[in-house]
């Protein structure tokens, strides 16, 4: 599948800072520069780092960010409501905006529901050094809480 023939984007926000220069402003941007026309789905994190993009984003998903385990507004969470969104709006190749060390969970739990996605090349690799969310405050923190959740989360068949 070539970067053409998706027929929507979704956006996947890392950690909980929305402020100029975050990994989430750098999603957000992203998110919009490769949509080109195509409608935009994404989490409310990813909307509020890009204050122009609210205009441009066809379904929005709310919600608090997770703070523990599958609780709050999680990954898979986002993917059950893009679903949804997807599902009524006739859409089914999504084109996917994530943390670079992100998008292959994302792309995981994706194909566990049915969809299959690529991202584009040069996804932004940075952390939030201020989250809420430590594990995604850098990649010493990312790498072994990623490999425990990505277990946990197979235990709940979401991967």
């Amino acid at each position: 599948m070539t970067q053409t023939e998706h027929d929507c984007v979704i956006g996947f926000s890392f950690g909980t800072s929305i402020e100029k220069g975050s990994v989430n402003a750098q999603l957000s941007k992203m998110m919009i520069d490769q949509a080109n026309g195509r409608p935009i789905i994404a989490d409310q994190k990813l909307v509020n780092a890009f204050p122009k993009s609210k205009q441009c984003i066809a379904h929005i998903i709310e919600g608090v960010p997770t703070y523990g385990l599958n609780q709050g507004l999680t990954t898979w969470r986002i993917w059950i409501e893009a679903q949804r969104y997807m599902t009524v709006n006739g859409l089914s190749k999504p084109l996917i905006i994530a943390q670079s060390y992100h998008a292959p969970r994302v792309i995981k739990q994706g194909r566990k529901i049915g969809l299959n996605s690529e991202v584009p090349d040069s996804l932004p690799t940075g952390f939030d050094p201020k989250s809420e969310q430590f594990w995604t405050r850098s990649i010493y923190l990312w790498l072994p809480f990623n490999s425990l959740f990505t277990a946990y989360l197979k235990l709940l068949h979401q991967i």
